[in-house]
């Protein structure tokens, strides 16, 4: 989250690295060695600086597929 929240940050490395259309995106997508992480980012800036005004993730740590299709044994009772 401070990764997305610092390349909508004027004035931040991050920033200044990306292009303009950096301040219309509410979502980011972040690659890092375990996958790719969603992120939504909204923040204003305001006469006091800069305030987020909403952070979130999305990831699941359960693995879903490996070859295999990992179905919770739950889903095959019956009754």
């Amino acid at each position: 989250m401070c990764t997305a929240g610092a390349a909508k940050m004027r004035g931040t490395v991050l920033y200044d690295l990306l292009d303009g259309s950096v301040l219309e995106r509410k979502e980011f997508r972040l690659g890092h060695p375990g996958g790719i992480m969603s992120i939504g980012i909204e923040i204003e800036n305001n006469e006091n600086g800069v305030s987020i005004r909403e952070a979130a993730v999305g990831r699941t740590a359960r693995r879903l597929m490996d070859g295999f299709v990992y179905v919770p044994e739950s889903c095959f009772k019956i009754g």
